[in-house]
C-alpha cells in the first residue's frame, strides 16, 4: 500500500508518517521546496517529493499510484485571513480533485481537520458532536470548516474520512510547548476568572486513530472527533504539569478575558509596524477565552473502537521528558 502524506515535516504529520512506516506503508511525503525535513525518517519506504498545491502538474505527480492520502498540511498562523482560505481551503480542494482525476485504485482520503471548524460548545454537559451545527469563531476555524465542505461536496466521487482533533500535544509540538515552558519556569497563566474546559488529544493516540480508521468501512464518508474521554480545566492541567515537572509550587497568573483579546489586538498592531504578525493575535485571544472547547468521542468509539492508550498524566510526562531530552527546556 502506498500513502501520500502532506504536512509530514510538521508536528502531527510527522507522527502520522512514523505510524504508517510502522504499519509497512510505502510513504510519499509531499513537502514545500526548502522545508526542514528533520522529522522525516531516512527509511527505505519513504520518498520525499517537493511539490506545490497550486501547480496542477506537481499535484498530479504527487497523487499518481497512491492508495491513500493523509492530508495534514495547513496554515495555523497568518497576518492575512485570505491566506487561511488559500492554504487550508483551496489547497485541500485542489488536492482532493486531483486525486479523483489521477489516482487509480484509490481507497481513502483522510483529512486532518480541527474542532475549531465546529466551534466551542454551549456548556460542559453539551459537548460538540459531529451532527451539530458548525459555528467557527475565527478565520482559521472558518477555513477548516470550508475545507470540510469542499471534501463533502465530492461524496460519491472521493472516498474520505474527516478527523477533527481538539488541542493536540506531544513531542515535537511548538504551540502548547510555550505553555509547558512557562510552567517549567514556575508560571501558570489562566485566562479569565471562570473555569474553562477543553478537550485534548495526545499526538500518539491521534496518529493511532488516523491510521486505524482506514480499516473500517463504517468510517467511509464520515467525520469524527478524536479526543481524550475527559474534559480538563486549567487548574487541573496546571496541577498535572506541576506533578510531572516535580515542582513544589508555581505562580498562578489570571488574565481577564477582555485583556487577553486586547493583548492579541495590540500585538497585531505592534508587529504590523515591522511588517510581521504575532503567533498570538486577536483570533487566538478569541480561542483562549471560550469557556468550552469540548467534543464527544462516542461516535469514534462506536464506529471503529477508538480508545486512547495513555492517560493525560502519562502522556504529559512523555512530552515533558522529550522536551528535556532534546534540550528544548
Amino acid at each position: 500500500m502506498k500513502a501520500l502524506v502532506t504536512g509530514s515535516t510538521g508536528f502531527i504529520g510527522s507522527h502520522i508518517t512514523d505510524k504508517l512506516i510502522e504499519k509497512g506503508f510505502q510513504i510519499r511525503c509531499l513537502i514545500r521546496r526548502g522545508s526542514n525535513t528533520r522529522w522525516i525518517p531516512k527509511h527505505k519506504n519513504v520518498e520525499i517529493y517537493e511539490g506545490d498545491f497550486f501547480n496542477a502538474e506537481s499535484l498530479r505527480s504527487a497523487v499518481e499510484d497512491v492508495n491513500y492520502v493523509f492530508h495534514s498540511a495547513g496554515l495555523n498562523f497568518s497576518k492575512n485571513k485570505s491566506d487561511y482560505h488559500n492554504v487550508n481551503t483551496l489547497a485541500t480542494k485542489a488536492l482532493a480533485e486531483t486525486v479523483i482525476k489521477y489516482s487509480s485504485n484509490f481507497e481513502r482520503f483522510v483529512y486532518i481537520g480541527s474542532l475549531t471548524a465546529s466551534g466551542p460548545s454551549s456548556s460542559l454537559t453539551n459537548p460538540k458532536t459531529e451532527d451539530m451545527e458548525r459555528n467557527p469563531v475565527t478565520a482559521y476555524g472558518l477555513s477548516k470548516k470550508n475545507a470540510e465542505d469542499e471534501i463533502i461536496k465530492l461524496t460519491g466521487k472521493l472516498p474520505f474520512t474527516i478527523i477533527k482533533p481538539p488541542a493536540v500535544y506531544g513531542p515535537r509540538d511548538t504551540a502548547i510547548f510555550e505553555i509547558i515552558r512557562m510552567m517549567h519556569y514556575g508560571f501558570a497563566v489562566h485566562i479569565g476568572f471562570n473555569d474553562k474546559y477543553i478537550s485534548v488529544i495526545f499526538v500518539e493516540d491521534l496518529a493511532n486513530a488516523v491510521t486505524d480508521i482506514i480499516n473500517y468501512e463504517k468510517t467511509l464518508n464520515q467525520s469524527y472527533f478524536i479526543a481524550d474521554d475527559n474534559y480538563y480545566n486549567w487548574n487541573y492541567i496546571s496541577d498535572v504539569f506541576k506533578k510531572v515537572m516535580n515542582k513544589s509550587f508555581y505562580i498562578k497568573l489570571k488574565v481577564p478575558d477582555s485583556l487577553t483579546k486586547g493583548i492579541g489586538k495590540s500585538l497585531e498592531n505592534i508587529y504590523a509596524i515591522f511588517g510581521k504578525h504575532p503567533k498570538f493575535d486577536y483570533d487566538k485571544g478569541l480561542d483562549f477565552t471560550q469557556q468550552y472547547w469540548t467534543c464527544s468521542v462516542e461516535k469514534a468509539k462506536n464506529d471503529f473502537g477508538f480508545r486512547t492508550r495513555y492517560s493525560f498524566e502519562e502522556s504529559m510526562k512523555i512530552t515533558y521528558d522529550w522536551y528535556k531530552q532534546n534540550k528544548w527546556i
